[in-house]
């Protein structure tokens, strides 16, 4: 990686890196993110906090995915959910590394 230190008073005050890396360095905090979202998802649902219908549809309307679960005797499976109006390419991916 490329980065120019750009300072004031002798002390470092900006970093510049080209925007391609600046895209990569977003994609992987995204990704951190994403990560850090489903580990307490899960953790959650490991301790029985699952969220009642009107709430997941609180959480759609609000633009959220969330993830609708059969029963445990059934297949025990869980689906990504979200309004089809704010499906975008990062939503997709996601459905598609994680689910």
């Amino acid at each position: 990686m490329s980065v120019q230190i750009i300072e004031k008073s002798r002390k470092p005050e900006y970093a510049v890196i080209p925007y391609a890396e600046y895209q990569e360095l977003l994609e992987m905090a995204q990704d951190a993110r994403d990560i850090q979202d489903t580990d307490v998802a899960m953790a959650e649902l490991r301790a029985g906090e699952i969220d009642t219908i009107p709430e997941a549809i609180e959480d759609i309307k609000a633009g959220k995915m969330i993830i609708v679960v059969d029963d445990e005797d059934r297949e025990n499976e869980g689906d990504f959910l979200m309004a089809a109006e704010n499906v975008s390419t990062e939503a997709i991916n996601f459905m598609v590394k994680e689910g």
